[in-house]
């Protein structure tokens, strides 16, 4: 944003034992990035889903993430796997 606020967010598994569960967290900065805040998108864990494309790869997430900003907030989409295929999510902060 002009105002110096960044923000990013990755599919994290580090809570799963396993690591196949994953949990979507991100991170801003008020401060051009010298500093930031780490927080969960989501408060629960979806699964990784595997072979539904064999021939491309077995397993890959984030394809289509995007975060995106209008000046004021950053707007957050995903892939969630919690119905048993990427259902589209909305999180705006």
């Amino acid at each position: 944003m002009p105002n110096g606020k960044i923000a990013a967010f990755w599919h994290d598994r580090r809570s799963d034992p396993n690591n196949w569960n994953i949990v979507v967290f991100g991170a801003n900065s008020w401060n051009g990035g010298t500093s930031f805040s780490n927080f969960a998108l989501e408060s629960f864990h979806f699964p990784v889903i595997t072979n539904i494309n064999p021939i491309l790869n077995i397993c890959y997430m984030g394809d289509y993430d995007q975060v995106s900003n209008d000046g004021r907030n950053f707007f957050f989409t995903w892939g969630d796997n919690t119905n048993g295929d990427p259902d589209i999510v909305l999180k705006i902060k």
